[in-house]
Order: structure tokens, then C-alpha cells, then sequence
């Protein structure tokens, strides 16, 4: 044993050695021959950095000075350093020759090469007015921008210095519109202005409240209105500086220069839109008449003789061939005929019509009517998308619970069943797990099989007539049906049939709902082995989550997700759900009594015993992105509760810690619950710890390392979770695993560790290894174990490091 691990130790030593040596040679490298090839009269750009001071808060300091670093200001950096040790692709390019080796030509792909990067020094004072620009932008119209240059045997280091000076705020806001109308319209909308008082001012608050204010007026009716008819004043200078939203400030920087003595220099803001010299763009237009082409080709003609009309009192159809019943187009077109034409029913009828899938293009485009200049007819050309689609993918996956996972998916899609655009999915999935053990190298431990299907209505389809409104935007309506057969070898056989029926809209941008009023679960188990009935026997409450059961219920989700375009460095997930069992059929039991005297039940009527619990979940997400990082965080919480004739939640309700998505310092399925430790966790036992609620918490921070020649990228991460799962009824099976507000917090499971990702933009490849730092079973130190963690250690690495692998984050 000692022998075993002086081998081990001294391995790994050897091999941190060749790495020093490896990356000490890398460096050797890279400095000495990136300028070998060089004219004598330039130099290599090697670093570009900013520096910023001024009068800016640390949160906004750190925001400002990654965006000044941005190529679109900094115009010339230097070249990539890979994995930010040597500069691979520059080396490639000086020494690459594919004249003189043809293995290498074939080897190596022409875009890992990258020329040298010479410095310039136009391109540096061309840098330092972007960040000028930028910095005014920014609302800092007195910062000042200085370039420095070091240079050391042909390499160029530039050092921006930024001194921001002082943040303007915004004053007083005026209204200069002539026309009475619109002056009407924008002084109605004004509560929901960009700009208010006392906001810090930035460029993009004019451009967002140029962008609103030209769709408010064009929801009345000016459809020829153009957001270059806004102009914005700035404090008292006569000026109009927002034609353009590149840079409108180069004439009023001396104004801001002489406001630079008050202790937050205010800026006073008027609106103006001054009458065109076009007029049309002040006429309100109505809509005539709308003229819907469902199946247009790609080069068709509207006025296409050959064309079939179906005149409806809202609409005319023109088609070749009936692909869609009237229904589908009148229900997603939001536009009427006789109303003044509005932006936002534009955007909602393009909206509505991508959502359900069936055309690959959509225009919709409005022309004049001759004799009648203001009134207008639409014409929505919808070009057919591809009906049906088939697919096959193989998988091959391990973790934490086996070493090899193989399947085969087949899908099968049809995109407009019934001529009414629902969406039918099929898919049928077979896989193989595979593991080993010192008696036998390479075994199946598991089978599943399982099949799916679903149909998806774009619509509610409830007997009520719903209301076309924003707060039930992109409305469905699912129906799903599921069978999942799973072959525990040497356990059990478990037969699983789902079906469920429910709703999904948008309430608003961010805000989603998800209702299924029925969904109906059955669960069969059989062949239990001999070894894995004595476990059951010996633990009755893990006895009865494995008994067959049926579930009938009902669920509601709400999500929140703000991530999008508008949101790119701070956004936030969160999903709370409640989810209900048995309910019905309890009243559906009692009305049987109630009707035979007692004599039957739902369990005697169908030799079915049915399931009754609710549970509650909450999860919240946020991320906080940078150039070339982010920090995620997660909070989690779930509880379910048996009600009624239940005793405990079924196996598949249930909560379980470990694996590559949970706690990621213990195997799967092995943490908790409580301070409870399962001594049976050794090969060809079967470990499954469950519990009846969960609390979790995860921090990873994430990294660039290195571009590996714009094939993937390889990213890091540090990360820590903790959590753990309790029950809420004693098991004496199971001393510890009962949830107690008092000391709950004493039982919290500490793990850390590192990892890598394979980002290849379509899918990531995750491999992490982490190690406990708390254990909830150990009472000494309050179960910290940090005392005990020997990295050297062949035994310790062996025994306490944990790896899993994965596709895709785990949050």
C-alpha cells in the first residue's frame, strides 16, 4: 500500500514537472520568435490595456473599462494568446511552409494562421476618439482620453489612460411639437419616456426613446412616419444633435466643459419634431383591404390570374392549393379592415405567424390606393416551410452511475396535421447502460426503451371564447401521451405510462405560464430481485415509494427570463411550480362509497391504488456575463407532501442529491438525506437515496482559455455547491433523514471543484471534478473536512475526487 502510493505521489510529480518545462519551452518560444520575421523599422502590438479613473462607481468602473477594450474602440489588438501563454497562430504564421512539408498542409487549416499584428499609430489616435465618443456616449462629456507607448525590442505595449470626470444627469424635459395631434400622442405616452429626472444621461436613452416615440405615433395611424423626424435639443444650446446615433456631441462639448463646476452637471432635454418637408409622413392611414397568400412561392406574382379567392367578411385568401383551413389565418392575422394602421398590430400579426412554424418566409407589405391616398391594402405573403422532417441520433454518454450509455433517437415531425397548423412529434428512444466491477470488466446493467407523443395546438382549445389579447400572446394548447419500459438488471423492471393535456402563453415579454389541468401517471413494478427485496424489506417507507401506483393531478408553472438582446450582462431565470395529485380521484372515491354504502372503492373498482401529495418548487438563476466570463448563481427549493391514504411520494416525485447536475462532489444518488450515510455505498449494491424535499445552492464561475482554431472553444470553471434532501416523516430506517428547523442548517452538504468545457456552439462537452468540504454525517468540526484534503495523495485523489462527465451546463 505504501509502495502504491510513493508510485503515485512521485508520478505526479514527474508529470507537474513536464508541464513547467512544457510551458516554460512555450514561453521560450513565443518570445524569442514573433519578430524574427519583422521589418526593423516596426514593431509587434503586444498589449493594449486601459486605464480608468474618475468619478465612477466600482459596479460601473469595471462595465465601462471592458467595453473600452471592445475592437469596435480599440481598433488594432494584438494577437490572440492561446490559452494566454504564447500566441499559437502567430507562431503558425512564421513558420508555417506548405511547399515544404505536405503532411502539414494537409494537417493544418489556413484560418489557425495569423499575421502579425504591426503597430500603428494612426490606428491608436483613431482608438483614443472612439473612446472619446464612447465616453460621451456614456454621458461623461468631460473625460479625457491619453495614449501612451512602451517599446522594447520590436514590441509595443499601448496604456490608454481614461479620466471620466463627471456623470451628467438629466434636467427639465420639454416638448417642441407643432402638430397637435402628435404632440397629443407623445405627451400621452410621456409616463413611459427613457428619459426621466434625475437619470444618468446615455446616448442609447435617446435612441431607445427615439425607437418608442416613433412607435407610439405609428400606432395611431402615421405609417409613414420615420424616427428622423425626432430631434433632440440639449440644454440651452439651439442646436438639433440627434440626427444621427453615432456621435452628436462633437459640437457641444465646450457647453458641458463649462457646466463641468457643479458637483452633478444636469442636462435639460427637449423633444422636437418639427414639420418635414415631405408631408405624407403627418397623414394618418387606414387599412382598405387585406389579401392573405398562404402558400406564395418564392417568386410569385400577387396578381397571378391562375390564383384561387376565398372572400372572407374579414379577409380574401388567394391560393394554388388549400395547405391551412380560413381559421388558422383569420385567428393570427391582428390587423382589421377600416382601422388606422398600427406598428404594434404589424409586429403582433409578423409575430403571431412565425410562431406556428409553417412558413419559411413572411412579408407583409401595405400599398396606396390610387384614388384614395390615405387608405391602404395588406398583402401578407407567406412562403410554405418544409411539412414534414425525420430524424435518427445516436448517443453515447457515462457518469457518475455507469461507464457506458448508449441510444439511438428516432423523431418524426409533421408541422400541419389536419390542415391546422398543430405540430405532431414522435419519438421512439432504445439505450443500453453499461458498467464494470472487479468480478466482471464490462456488463449491461440497465435497458429503457420508451416512446412519446405529442400534439401541439396553436390555440386554446377550451369551450370559451378566450380574448386576443397581449396577456395571452402565443397561446398552445398540448396533448401528450408517453410509455417508458426500464430494466433494472439484477433489481427491478419498472413500466411507466403518462398522458397529460394542458396550456402554455406568454403574458408578457419575460413571463410565461404553463397549466396542465390533467396529467395521468402509471407506474408498474415487477421482477424484483431477491437482494433488492431484502433492502425493501428492511426499510419500509423505501418499500412503499416502490409500490405501482396511479397518479392523477394537475400543474402550474410560472417563469420568468429576461434573458435577451436588451439584457446581455445581467439577466435572471426564475420558475416556481405546484404540482397536485390525487385530488380528484379522492372525490371520485368518496362518491363510490357514497353511492354502494361503503362496499367499493376506486381501489376495488380498477385493483388500482392511487397516489394523492402536492408539491411546491422554486428556482431562481443569475447571470452576470463578461467579455470572457461569467458568474452564474442558483437557488433551489422543492418540497412535496403525502396527503391522504399516501404515506410517502412516489419513487419518480421524489428528490435525489448527487451526480453531474447536483451536488457534484458526490456520485449520484448518494447524498443525504439529512445526516444520514448509507454504509451499503460498495459495488453491486444498489444505492438510491431520496428524500421528500430539497434545498440547493450553486456558484460556478466561468472562463475563456483558449480558442482552439475557431473549432471550439475550451473553457474552465470553478464552482461550489451546497444542499442537501431530507424527509419530513421519521423513517427509523434511516436515523438523521428527518427535515428539523433547529439544526437543518448543520446538515448542509459543502462541495468545491474545477472543470473544463468543450464549447462547440451547438453542444458542450462538461467534465468536472470536485471533492466534499462539508459532510453532513460527520458531527466533528460541524462536518468540515478541509483538515483532511491531501491534493498529493494518490489515496486521497483515489477515494474523495469525483468525476463526472456531461453534456451541456447544469444550470
Amino acid at each position: 500500500m505504501a509502495d502504491f502510493q510513493k508510485s503515485s505521489t512521485k508520478s505526479f510529480r514527474r508529470l507537474t514537472l513536464w508541464l513547467v518545462l512544457a510551458l516554460s519551452g512555450t514561453l521560450i518560444l513565443d518570445s524569442c520568435s514573433n519578430t524574427k520575421f519583422i521589418p526593423k523599422s516596426r514593431s509587434l502590438l503586444v498589449s493594449s490595456k486601459v486605464e480608468l479613473k474618475g468619478d465612477v462607481l466600482i459596479s460601473d468602473k469595471e462595465v465601462l473599462r471592458e467595453n473600452l477594450q471592445d475592437p469596435s474602440i480599440v481598433i488594432q489588438q494584438p494577437n490572440y494568446k492561446t490559452a494566454r501563454i504564447a500566441r499559437l497562430g502567430l507562431y503558425l504564421y512564421n513558420h508555417y511552409d506548405s511547399t515544404r512539408d505536405r503532411f502539414w498542409s494537409w494537417a493544418i487549416n489556413h484560418t489557425w494562421l495569423k499575421p502579425p499584428v504591426l503597430f500603428d499609430s494612426l490606428k491608436m489616435v483613431a482608438s483614443e476618439a472612439n473612446m472619446l465618443s464612447y465616453m460621451n456616449n456614456e454621458g461623461y462629456f468631460q473625460a479625457t482620453v491619453t495614449a501612451r507607448t512602451f517599446t522594447r525590442k520590436q514590441k509595443t505595449r499601448v496604456i490608454y489612460h481614461v479620466n471620466s470626470g463627471k456623470e451628467f444627469i438629466i434636467g427639465k424635459i420639454r416638448y417642441n411639437i407643432p402638430d397637435t395631434n402628435i404632440r397629443r400622442i407623445v405627451t400621452h405616452a410621456a409616463d413611459s419616456s427613457y428619459i426621466q429626472p434625475n437619470l444618468p444621461y446615455t446616448a442609447d436613452l435617446l435612441s431607445n426613446e427615439r425607437d418608442r416615440l416613433t412607435q407610439v405615433i405609428r400606432n395611431q395611424g402615421y405609417f409613414r412616419f420615420s424616427n428622423y423626424y425626432i430631434l433632440f435639443e440639449l440644454d440651452t444650446v439651439n442646436k438639433s444633435l440627434f440626427q444621427t446615433s453615432i456621435d452628436p456631441f462633437a459640437n457641444i462639448v465646450t457647453l458641458f466643459h463649462e457646466a463641468g463646476g457643479r458637483e452633478r452637471p444636469v442636462l435639460d432635454i427637449t423633444v422636437e419634431i418639427p414639420p418635414p418637408g415631405d408631408s405624407t409622413g403627418f397623414h394618418q392611414y387606414h387599412v382598405h383591404d387585406i389579401y392573405v397568400y398562404p402558400d406564395f412561392p418564392v417568386d410569385g406574382d400577387i396578381h397571378d390570374t391562375s390564383l384561387k379567392q376565398k372572400d372572407l367578411p374579414t379577409m380574401d385568401i388567394r391560393y394554388h392549393q388549400e395547405l391551412f383551413k380560413p381559421k388558422v389565418i383569420v385567428d393570427n392575422v391582428s390587423i382589421k379592415k377600416g382601422d388606422l394602421y398600427s406598428q404594434q398590430e404589424y409586429d403582433n400579426t409578423i409575430n403571431s405567424l412565425n410562431s406556428l412554424g409553417e412558413w419559411k418566409f413572411i412579408t407583409l407589405q401595405y400599398d396606396s390606393i390610387p384614388n384614395n391616398p390615405y387608405q391602404m391594402d395588406a398583402y401578407a405573403l407567406l412562403v410554405p416551410a418544409k411539412r414534414q422532417a425525420f430524424g435518427i441520433n445516436p448517443e453515447a454518454s457515462t457518469s457518475a452511475d455507469y461507464v457506458l450509455g448508449t441510444g439511438l433517437n428516432f423523431t418524426y415531425q409533421n408541422q400541419n396535421v389536419a390542415r391546422a397548423a398543430n405540430v405532431l412529434t414522435l419519438s421512439l428512444k432504445g439505450g443500453l447502460e453499461f458498467n464494470s466491477d472487479t468480478a466482471r470488466p464490462f456488463y449491461t446493467q440497465a435497458q429503457d426503451y420508451s416512446g412519446q407523443v405529442d400534439i401541439n395546438f396553436p390555440r386554446f382549445l377550451v369551450p370559451w371564447k378566450v380574448p386576443n389579447n397581449s396577456k395571452f400572446a402565443d397561446a398552445r394548447s398540448t396533448l401528450g401521451l408517453g410509455a417508458n419500459y426500464l430494466d433494472r438488471l439484477r433489481y427491478f423492471r419498472m413500466a411507466n405510462f403518462t398522458g397529460s393535456f394542458g396550456y402554455e402563453w406568454k403574458q408578457s415579454k419575460y413571463k410565461t405560464w404553463i397549466v396542465k389541468p390533467f396529467v395521468l401517471d402509471y407506474t408498474r413494478y415487477s421482477h424484483l430481485s431477491d437482494s433488492f427485496q431484502l433492502q425493501l424489506n428492511a426499510n419500509p417507507l423505501l418499500a412503499k415509494s416502490f409500490e405501482s401506483a396511479f397518479t392523477e393531478g394537475e400543474n402550474v408553472s410560472f417563469i420568468f427570463n429576461n434573458q435577451d438582446l436588451t439584457n446581455p450582462v445581467h439577466y435572471d431565470y426564475f420558475r416556481v411550480t405546484v404540482d397536485e395529485s390525487g385530488l380528484l380521484l379522492q372525490g371520485l372515491d368518496m362518491a363510490l362509497q357514497g353511492a354502494t354504502g361503503g362496499k367499493t372503492n376506486f381501489g376495488k373498482l380498477t385493483s388500482l391504488d392511487y397516489s394523492q401529495y402536492i408539491k411546491l418548487e422554486m428556482e431562481f438563476k443569475h447571470y452576470y456575463n463578461r467579455k470572457h466570463s461569467s458568474l452564474v448563481s442558483r437557488l433551489f427549493g422543492g418540497i412535496g407532501i403525502p396527503l391522504g391514504q399516501s404515506t410517502v411520494l412516489p419513487y419518480i416525485k421524489q428528490y435525489f442529491a448527487g451526480g453531474p447536475n447536483s451536488m457534484r462532489a458526490w456520485r449520484l444518488r448518494a447524498l443525504g438525506p439529512g445526516s444520514y450515510r448509507d454504509t451499503s455505498i460498495i459495488d453491486n449494491i444498489f444505492t438510491d437515496q431520496t428524500g421528500d424535499m430539497k434545498l440547493e445552492g450553486n456558484l460556478e464561475y466561468r472562463f475563456d482559455i483558449v480558442n482552439l482554431f475557431d473549432v471550439a472553444m475550451l473553457r474552465g470553471a470553478l464552482f461550489t455547491d451546497v444542499g442537501n434532501i431530507w424527509n419530513i416523516h421519521a423513517d427509523p430506517a434511516k436515523p438523521g433523514a428527518l427535515f428539523r428547523i433547529s439544526d437543518f442548517y448543520q446538515e448542509i452538504a459543502v462541495g468545491a471543484g474545477a472543470g473544463l468545457r468543450l464549447d462547440f456552439t451547438y453542444f458542450l462537452l462538461r467534465f468536472d471534478f470536485a471533492t466534499a468540504l462539508k459532510q453532513p454525517y460527520i458531527t466533528r468540526d460541524h462536518g468540515w473536512i478541509l483538515k483532511t484534503i491531501k491534493p498529493m495523495d494518490g489515496y486521497w485523489r483515489r477515494d474523495n475526487l469525483i468525476f463526472n462527465f456531461a453534456i451541456g451546463y447544469p444550470f
